[in-house]
């Protein structure tokens, strides 16, 4: 019997439920697309006796659910998330609106500066590692539209605690290639905010921007010595997901 206490995995499922993960252009939101990869790593680990706990997450920690290992236990996981998926912003909230007047450097200059209104994720993960045992496999799954300095911090706390970590970055396409044409209306998840603009006049500037931001999680998940991942909503989750644990054993 200490045996196979001693064998059997561990798995925590950190799934992100803030406003952000909302968002979506195909079939599956990022939420759901998440919920997905989610349940199917419980089901994988719980088939093979391995015990799985989850935790829901936004600015702090949202509901705790300890792992188990028995079968009926990946309904509750996926009733979990359910319960915990992201809630709409309220509207009675003040806008600030943009518009295709204001020009791209004042757009720029004021996305540069909303830093402190993005979740701050140190928090929800020192929760996680202070409240799941240590040396077990920790997967975070979220949009990764954070604090990135906050982000490290949590992820190094949880390594501290001996975790093996993966985290899976779920974003829209429509996030990655920003291929919107014609004058659009952007809506803020997580701020209050309305931009009205000709999205090709600042296409380039965008992608520019994610390509920075997608090296700069990638890097510090590395330097983190955290196994990292990216997964388009509109890529069929099965070959994703076979192709990333394929690659992961190996």
């Amino acid at each position: 019997k200490q045996y196979e206490v001693d064998t059997n995995l561990r798995l925590t499922l950190l799934v992100d439920v803030s406003q952000s993960m909302r968002f979506g252009t195909g079939t599956l939101n990022k939420y759901d697309y998440a919920c997905t990869v989610a349940a199917s790593l419980a089901y994988l680990a719980i088939r093979q006796q391995d015990a799985v706990g989850c935790i829901t997450f936004d600015k702090e920690t949202q509901s705790v659910l300890p792992a188990k290992m028995k079968q009926s236990h990946l309904g509750a996981v996926v009733d979990k998330m359910f319960r915990s998926k992201p809630k709409e912003r309220n509207s009675k909230e003040p806008e600030v609106h943009r518009s295709e007047t204001s020009g791209l450097p004042e757009l720029t200059d004021f996305l540069k500066n909303i830093k402190g209104s993005q979740p701050n994720l140190q928090d929800a993960l020192r929760t996680a590692a202070e409240t799941i045992r240590p040396n077990g496999l920790v997967v975070l799954i979220s949009d990764l539209l954070m604090q990135r300095d906050g982000l490290f911090q949590g992820l190094q706390y949880l390594r501290s605690h001996g975790h093996d970590i993966m985290v899976l970055h779920v974003l829209d396409d429509m996030e990655l290639d920003f291929t919107f044409g014609g004058p659009t209306r952007f809506e803020g998840l997580e701020l209050p905010l309305h931009i009205r603009c000709d999205p090709r006049m600042l296409r380039k500037g965008y992608l520019e921007a994610v390509n920075a931001y997608l090296d700069e999680v990638k890097q510090g998940c590395t330097k983190m010595q955290c196994d990292y991942a990216l997964f388009r909503t509109a890529t069929p989750l099965d070959a994703a997901l076979s192709a990333y644990l394929s690659r992961r054993m190996k």
